[in-house]
C-alpha cells in the first residue's frame, strides 16, 4: 500500500451509505478478487488503513469501487471512492500516448508468472521478467515507428491481425492466442499510437485498434480474467471516444454490456446496452442493430420486463428483414446476416425461457444453432449446450443427449473458459436423469470427456459473447 495519510472521507461515506462493516468490505473485496483469479487476503485492519488515507495497489481500487456499485446499486467509479492516486487520473489521450502505456503496462499482467499471487504486497509495475518490458519502463525511451502509421499499407496489415485473431478466437476460444494478441498490441500497436499522424488511413488505424483491443477484452473475458478484460474494454471505450468513432464506441459498449450481464451486474448491462443502440449510427448494418436490440431484450427479460423485451424482440426480427450493410463492411454478407440471425434467435431463446415458455424456447434455439455459420465453433457450442438444457426442461432426454453428445464431439481442444463452465453445467444438470439407455449413455461420457483447459468454477455463468 501506498499514499498520502490524510483521511478518505469520500470512501467512509460510501461504507456508511453501504450498511457495510469494515470487516464486510474486506470479505467482498477478497471474494471480489477470487471473481478475477486473484488471491487475496485483506481484513478489518486493511479497511481501516484505506479510512485513514493509504491506497491499495491496483487492481485493488477497481474491485473496491465494484463492490460498492453492486452494493449501493448504482456505477461508483475509483475516483469516487477516493482511491485514485494523484498521477492516475487521467489528463486526455490528445495524441493516443496515454492509450499505448496501458496497452504496455497491461501486458505486465501476462508477463509476470504469479502476478495475481503477489497482488498485496508487490506492484506489478515492479516485478518485470528480463526482456518483456517496454523498453521505456526499463528507463530507455521509448522505440518510436520512423514511418508514418497513415500509410494504406499500414491499414491493411492492422486489418489482416483483426482478421486473424477474430478468426482464432472464434474458433479456438479466447484462450488460444490471447497472449499473442497481447503482445501485438503492447508492442506493435502501442508503439505505433504515440506516432503523429492525419488523414484517413490514421483514422481508420484507430477504428482497427480499437476492434483490437475490445477483441482482447473478450478473449479475457472468456480466460476468466475479468478485471483484465475490463481494463481492455475501458482503454478501448477512451480511444473510440478520442477518435470520435461512434461505430466503434457502439461496440465496445455492447461488449461491456454483455460482460456486466455475465458478472450478474444486471441494472448496469441493460444501461449499457441501451447505451450501445442509442450510439449506433443510423447508416449501421441491420443485422449489427438487429443483434444489439436483440441484447437489450434479454437484459430487460433480466430485470422480469417481460412487455419491454417482447416489444424489442420485435423489432429485432423486424430489422433482420431489413436488407442493406454499412459502408466498408469487410465480412462477407451472407454469413453476417447468419450471425446476426442466430444471436436474434438466441437472444429470443432466453426470452422465452425467462416466460416459461419452453417449447417456444427450444425452437429459438434450435434456429439459433442451425444458423451459426461452422467458422463460429465457440459460439455454436454454447449455442448447443444451452438448446441441451432447454431439452431437458422440456423432458426431451433422447434429443437432449444427441445435442450434447455433438457438442462434445467438437469441445475437445477449444480454449475457452465458457464451454468449460457449459460442460460442468451439463454434467451436473445430466446427473440427475433417470437411468434410462440415453441419459445414462450422455452422463458417461460427460464424466470423461471434460475439455482439458479451463478451470472449473461452480455456479458460474456461461452466455452468448457477442
Amino acid at each position: 500500500m501506498h499514499g498520502s495519510r490524510r483521511a478518505n472521507l469520500r470512501l467512509r461515506a460510501l461504507l456508511q451509505q453501504s450498511a457495510m462493516t469494515q470487516e464486510a468490505l474486506a470479505r467482498a473485496v477478497n471474494a471480489a478478487g477470487r471473481e478475477r483469479g486473484l488471491r487475496l487476503f485483506y481484513d478489518r485492519t486493511s479497511v481501516a488503513h484505506w479510512l485513514r488515507g493509504a491506497r491499495p495497489r491496483p487492481p485493488v481500487p477497481d474491485l473496491i469501487a465494484d463492490v460498492l456499485t453492486r452494493r449501493l446499486g448504482r456505477p461508483i467509479t475509483v475516483a469516487t471512492t477516493g482511491l485514485t492516486a494523484p498521477d492516475d487520473v487521467r489528463q486526455g489521450i490528445a495524441d493516443g500516448v496515454e492509450v499505448a502505456e496501458r496497452l504496455a503496462r497491461l501486458s505486465d499482467w501476462d508477463a509476470v508468472p504469479g502476478y495475481g499471487e503477489d497482488l498485496p504486497g508487490t506492484p506489478h509495475t515492479t516485478l518485470a521478467a528480463p526482456g518483456t518490458r517496454p523498453d521505456h519502463e526499463a528507463g530507455t525511451p521509448a522505440a518510436h515507428s520512423t514511418r508514418p502509421w497513415g500509410r494504406r499499407q499500414e491499414a491493411d496489415s492492422v486489418r489482416m491481425m483483426l482478421t486473424c485473431f477474430t478468426t482464432l478466437d472464434a474458433v479456438y476460444g479466447g484462450g488460444h492466442a490471447r497472449t499473442a494478441l497481447v503482445q501485438y498490441l503492447a508492442c506493435d500497436i502501442a508503439n505505433r499510437l504515440k506516432t503523429r499522424a492525419g488523414g484517413p488511413a490514421w483514422k481508420e488505424l484507430c477504428g482497427l485498434t480499437i476492434r483490437l483491443t475490445a477483441l482482447c477484452g473478450t478473449m479475457s473475458f472468456d480466460s476468466q480474467l475479468h478485471h483484465v478484460a475490463r481494463s481492455y474494454y475501458r482503454t478501448a471505450l477512451d480511444l473510440a471516444e478520442q477518435a470520435s468513432d461512434q461505430e466503434a464506441k457502439a461496440l465496445v459498449l455492447h461488449r461491456i454490456s454483455v460482460h456486466a450481464r455475465f458478472l450478474g451486474q444486471r441494472r448496469e448491462a441493460l444501461g449499457l446496452a441501451e447505451a450501445a443502440l442509442e450510439a449506433t449510427p443510423p447508416g449501421c448494418a441491420s443485422t449489427v442493430r438487429a443483434r444489439r436490440t436483440g441484447h437489450l431484450a434479454a437484459c430487460l427479460a433480466d430485470l422480469s420486463d417481460h412487455r419491454g423485451a417482447l416489444s424489442r424482440l420485435r423489432r429485432a426480427e423486424e430489422l433482420l428483414g431489413e436488407q442493406g450493410h454499412a459502408v466498408g463492411e469487410s465480412e462477407d454478407q451472407a454469413e453476417n446476416q447468419a450471425v446476426g440471425r442466430a444471436h436474434v434467435h438466441w437472444r429470443k431463446a432466453e426470452v422465452l425461457g425467462a416466460q416459461g415458455t419452453l417449447p417456444e424456447a427450444v425452437t429459438a434455439m434450435r434456429t439459433a444453432v442451425r444458423s451459426l455459420p461452422p467458422g463460429h465453433r465457440r459460439a455454436r457450442l454454447l449455442a448447443g449446450a444451452r438448446l441441451g438444457f432447454l431439452l431437458l426442461d422440456v423432458g426431451e432426454t433422447a434429443q437432449a443427449a444427441e445435442v450434447i453428445g455433438a457438442f462434445l464431439d467438437e469441445a475437445a481442444g477449444v480454449r475457452s473458459a465458457l464451454v468449460a463452465h457449459a460442460h460442468d453445467d451439463l454434467r451436473s444438470r445430466c446427473a440427475s436423469l433417470p437411468d434410462d439407455c440415453a441419459g445414462a449413455a450422455v452422463w458417461q461420457r460427460l464424466l470423461v470427456s471434460r475439455p482439458s483447459w479451463g478451470a472449473a468454477d461452480p455456479g458460474r455463468r456461461w452466455c452468448c459473447l457477442s
